[in-house]
């Protein structure tokens, strides 16, 4: 467990742990320029859905990896970054994922965690994959997304039991497309997935998810008041844990991209 990772897992490839993840690493970066922040994509994907900018790949760093010559000072100098926020993107080849183990990612984040104040890994939604369970791993939180669908509850139910035998369980669920109308509400879902009120945040539905993606950009660059204020909070929530100054709930000027 390393103090300064935070994983985001979804019950299903549809919750949108990408673009979440993505989302609140630039929205960190942005408001905390001096700290270090990288984003990390082990999902089994190469994950480039919402930036353009040229960046590495975890397969540029499988021969370091597989004969432990990691050294995160040559990492840094070797990611991509836009002032203080670094991206290092999933596998390329999908078919290749099989070749990670959670000892590999394990490592990795291990040997790299010492240069950043903050890293935020999406782990996607898969339980085989190794790089998102090694992620999961040492992590020292893991936040579980889910959305109000009957299937994706059932889906947490079933990881549950899985993640357990892992010896891993998330922190918080994090409830995203968020409607406050849906008979599936915050009290409903955690009565049926045994689950604390008080370990649950929201995501409020973002009707501009498919220009987004058409874009190339995550959902911050659209006006949406309340889904920036929903980022802001579980931001919020990373930043208490380490210590950082929190990020002020109101903007006052139009988000300007990151990436």
């Amino acid at each position: 467990m390393i103090h300064n990772i935070f994983v985001f897992h979804g019950s299903d490839h549809k919750v949108g742990t990408t673009m979440t993840a993505q989302s609140l690493a630039e929205l960190i970066a942005e408001n905390n320029t001096e700290i270090r922040v990288l984003l990390a994509f082990m999902n089994g994907r190469v994950s480039r859905e919402y930036f353009t900018e040229d960046a590495i790949s975890i397969d540029s760093m499988k021969h370091h990896i597989d004969n432990k010559t990691m050294n995160g000072k040559e990492f840094i100098k070797d990611c991509k970054h836009k002032g203080n926020l670094y991206i290092i993107c999933g596998i390329v080849d999908e078919i290749e994922s099989r070749y990670y183990h959670p000892e590999m990612a394990e490592y990795f984040l291990e040997e790299v965690s010492s240069e950043f104040d903050i890293i935020i890994v999406d782990s996607g939604s898969e339980i085989d994959n190794g790089l998102a369970v090694g992620a999961m791993k040492c992590a020292s939180e893991i936040y579980l997304l889910s959305t109000q669908q009957e299937s994706s509850l059932r889906r947490i139910e079933k990881k549950r039991e899985i993640l357990h035998s892992l010896n891993l369980n998330y922190n918080a669920l994090v409830i995203n497309k968020h409607d406050d109308n849906n008979l599936y509400g915050v009290s409903y879902i955690c009565e049926r997935i045994n689950h604390k009120k008080d370990k649950v945040l929201t995501l409020s539905y973002n009707n501009s998810g498919l220009i987004a993606e058409t874009e190339e950009r995550t959902l911050l660059n659209y006006k949406n008041d309340s889904y920036e204020r929903d980022i802001a909070i579980i931001a919020n929530d990373i930043l208490n844990k380490i210590g950082h100054k929190e990020i002020s709930i109101k903007r006052k000027s139009k988000w300007k991209s990151f990436i």
